[in-house]
């Protein structure tokens, strides 16, 4: 059954987008049509600790505390939106060639990092091997400006380490764990959302399934002799980059080990893990 935010997703845009003869017609979204939007997720999702304050500007780079978040975040993707967890705030990009689908993945994709803060506040590693192995991956973007104890403690990364993860996450943004779950989690709430909408195999669900693949494999890449998955080359930049020791690394690489061996591997796939490609369910997204 499909969360009761992903049904009302679907009715809400379906205000927005006509279908006819093989062609889509998108209206544009209104300043008041984004806040409504966020604030029903944000209510619906329970993310009332993690959001205190919405902004929807046309000059997202220029938008008050932005640049000191994110100035080491400079990636070539235009930035059409910002979750900043010190100050609580998501930024969404909105000007008059904003697509209404995309404005929508965008929000998605931002709140997954709100609920990411969550789940880190939240989470009892005992409890679930997924969870403790997704909190694990929060160490490449939120750890060397998280105040939480279960990072600082569990990881024992200092002062020293922080600031190195935050200068190296240029380099790291397209193998990052946490980027990963983002773009997979609000691409496939999004093609929920188009199936829901009436638009399931058409040419506007095929371009979000494509996304959803390429962001799956994104990170895979094969040598001679081996096949580095989206964590090794991760973990491997941020020691090349001297940000952790290769100590830290190996105990990272054997905790996941052991936490994810028993995972199915169209799990590990998700998870960016090494997998056998002949197990996995090959079903459709």
């Amino acid at each position: 059954m499909d969360a009761d935010y992903i049904k009302w997703l679907a009715d809400y845009l379906s205000d927005f987008v006509s279908y006819n003869k093989g062609v889509f017609t998108f209206k544009h979204l209104k300043a008041e049509n984004v806040f409504e939007i966020i604030n029903y997720l944000v209510k619906a999702r329970d993310l009332g600790d993690e959001v205190s304050k919405i902004i929807v500007t046309n000059d997202i780079n220029n938008c008050g505390d932005y640049s000191l978040e994110k100035s080491n975040c400079k990636n070539d993707a235009p930035r059409l939106g910002s979750y900043l967890p010190g100050s609580k705030k998501l930024i969404i990009k909105l000007d008059d060639k904003s697509n209404v689908i995309d404005v929508c993945l965008t929000i998605l994709h931002e709140l997954e990092h709100a609920h990411q803060i969550k789940m880190i506040k939240t989470i009892n590693k005992d409890d679930s091997e997924i969870g403790f192995i997704t909190a694990l991956y929060f160490l490449d973007d939120y750890a060397h400006r998280s105040k939480y104890p279960y990072a600082e403690n569990d990881f024992e990364i200092n002062k020293e380490i922080k600031q190195k993860l935050n200068n190296a996450h240029d380099v790291q943004y397209r193998t990052s764990p946490c980027e990963r779950f983002t773009r997979l989690n609000a691409a496939f709430d999004l093609i929920k959302i188009i199936r829901l909408m009436g638009y399931g195999n058409t040419i506007l669900e095929r371009n979000y399934e494509f996304k959803y693949r390429d962001y799956l494999d994104n990170g895979y890449y094969q040598t001679k002799n081996y096949t580095l998955n989206p964590l090794h080359l991760f973990l491997l930049r941020l020691y090349n980059q001297k940000v952790i020791s290769k100590q830290f690394t190996s105990a990272m690489l054997d905790l996941i080990e052991e936490y994810t061996k028993d995972l199915d591997d169209d799990e590990k796939h998700f998870l960016g893990l090494r997998y056998d490609s002949n197990k996995k369910s090959n079903e459709n997204v």
